[in-house]
């Protein structure tokens, strides 16, 4: 079985998980991608994480770090690429690796607490349900597979802010890997703490975010796409086996 990898931007501000520097309890590792330069001792002195210093935008650091160090690619098989503002807990991110790779979809995310910001309500958690067919997923929390993040890389520079490039990856995938592999994973959910468009970030860019989705829209003909459930069959009966092997299986 492949080895699963967290990538997560990291600042002053940061959220300081205990999952980040507790290799003891988890199936994945951890990089640290920093737009400040991190000085928390704990985690500088800790070897149960990487740390890479970029100072820039999170996807931007993203592919800057898979072109330098492209073992990276090679000796993992599932991605996961956490918002640093996302409240999850290292079990969480456990059964989310194990459900993700037991899987045949090649790009997925948790689904969202009642309480979180988000743009796209679809991806809300849904009570009773173990996953869902979609046709993308958002920017702050999803999970890639191999062959997916190869495909997908090359577009995590086209917008500074990221807007817009998740709704490019939704006609990716499709156009790669065919229909059915893109999912919300209602077999656990996150919590997005803070105002989508408010951080650090926006008060860095040239131009407002939905201006570089709107200029990304047209030129990859993207008007009308939008995140959206996919009505088919699968959605019902995978998600009802999903919440089925999640309980015998995945809920320790």
């Amino acid at each position: 079985m492949g080895k699963n990898l967290v990538v997560m931007p990291f600042g002053n501000g940061s959220l300081r998980s205990r999952w980040i520097t507790d290799c003891a309890n988890r199936n994945f590792d951890v990089v640290l991608l920093g737009y400040h330069t991190i000085v928390d001792q704990e985690i500088l002195t800790n070897t149960c994480v990487k740390i890479f210093h970029y100072h820039s935008y999170k996807w931007w650091m993203i592919q800057d770090f898979f072109s330098q160090h492209e073992h990276y690619l090679k000796e993992y098989s599932s991605f996961f690429f956490l918002d640093d503002d996302i409240e999850v807990t290292g079990v969480q991110i456990n059964k989310i690796f194990d459900c993700f790779n037991y899987l045949s979809v090649q790009l997925a995310q948790p689904s969202l607490t009642a309480d979180s910001y988000m743009s796209w309500p679809v991806l809300k958690h849904k009570k009773y349900s173990g996953l869902r067919y979609v046709t993308t997923v958002e920017l702050m929390c999803p999970l890639m597979k191999k062959p997916a993040l190869e495909k997908l890389l090359p577009t995590f520079k086209l917008t500074k802010s990221g807007w817009g490039v998740d709704l490019l990856w939704g006609k990716l995938i499709a156009e790669f890997f065919g229909n059915w592999k893109i999912v919300v994973l209602d077999i656990t959910q996150v919590k997005h703490g803070k105002p989508v468009g408010k951080g650090e970030l926006y008060t860095k860019l040239d131009q407002p975010a939905k201006t570089e989705e709107d200029t990304l829209r047209i030129n990859y003909n993207l008007q009308d796409f939008e995140i959206r459930k996919i009505r088919t069959w699968k959605n019902k009966w995978q998600g009802r086996l999903l919440s089925y092997l999640y309980l015998a299986r995945f809920r320790a």
